[in-house]
């Protein structure tokens, strides 16, 4: 017989064990719903959508600014910070604010239901995605209509969030040389820096609200604040470094060469696919840390049953 060999099992891996469980549950739980998928379903909407987001913000700029071309052109400023040198400008540029104006009501009727109906959609697919992720889903006939009803006009309400977030962004661009100016530390930055300053503060308060809003009122029911504070501080912080990294992919004419007069087009869609595949994985993570069955913390994970 062999004697049992008592083994010292080293703490640190004791620690580890948790995370590796999460870390596989993780690649378990993005396969089973998966999220590729949706991102992309959600860039081929945007297509749709991009136009009519677009025009309805810088309308509402262009009327406090009493200026549609004031307007357009700071929007298209503030777009090629986002997306990269000339990028912004081009999409700002494709979009004619006359072609809408000019139009007679049915077919203006008919294209603004049509766009509205795209735009709601991209919003409903990531609707689905975050139902998936949080476990929630509908019960019954009659709750499942319910549900898509509703959903539709949360859809529907976020498409024209969107665009105000848009056009609010345009604005405080605009108004922020006014703000540096009353500022006693104003003299000591150039212009160049007020301007780099004002768009980082932009972006991570806007990241971060928009993302906030998305996980916790776009799915079926509300998520614990935890795991929506969590997903959206990581998913903020993942799609600043993503950011940087379409960036110099935009600034190096690659997609330019390989598109030609698509160029901008296929940044945007390369914009929307990397903010939808950055938002899933916030949302799987943030969950994920909370969850009573795969958490890495002990106080928040519940003991299996055997």
């Amino acid at each position: 017989m062999h004697e049992n060999i008592p083994t010292h099992r080293n703490p640190e891996i004791g620690m580890l064990e948790p995370w590796k469980r999460f870390i596989s549950r993780f690649f378990t739980r993005w396969i089973e719903h998966d999220h590729s998928t949706s991102a992309a379903a959600i860039a081929f909407y945007v297509i749709f959508s991009l136009a009519p987001i677009v025009v309805f913000s810088i309308s509402i700029a262009g009327q406090i600014l009493e200026s549609d071309a004031g307007a357009r052109e700071v929007a298209s400023e503030f777009l090629d910070n986002a997306m990269g040198e000339g990028y912004g400008k081009a999409i700002v540029d494709q979009v004619k604010l006359s072609a809408f104006r000019k139009a007679t009501i049915i077919p203006t009727a008919f294209l603004s239901f049509i766009a509205v109906w795209s735009a709601s959609a991209t919003f409903m697919q990531l609707r689905l995605a975050l139902n998936r992720i949080y476990g929630f889903t509908a019960e019954g006939f009659r709750g499942g209509l319910i549900s898509v009803a509703l959903g539709r006009l949360r859809a529907t309400l976020f498409s024209i969030g969107t665009g105000l977030l848009l056009a609010l962004a345009t604005l405080l661009s605009t108004w922020s040389h006014a703000i540096w100016v009353r500022l006693p530390i104003g003299r000591f930055i150039s212009l160049e820096n007020q301007n780099f300053i004002t768009f980082q503060v932009i972006s991570w308060l806007a990241v971060t609200i928009v993302f906030y809003c998305m996980l916790r009122f776009l799915p079926m029911k509300r998520p614990p604040w935890r795991e929506v504070l969590w997903g959206a501080m990581i998913g903020t912080f993942l799609f600043q470094i993503g950011k940087y990294i379409i960036n110099r992919v935009a600034e190096g004419n690659i997609v330019a060469t390989a598109y030609a007069t698509s160029g901008a087009l296929v940044i945007t869609v390369m914009w929307i696919f990397l903010s939808a595949h950055v938002l899933l994985f916030a949302a799987e993570v943030g969950h994920m840390l909370f969850s009573p069955v795969d958490s890495p913390f002990e106080k928040y994970r519940q003991p299996t049953k055997d």
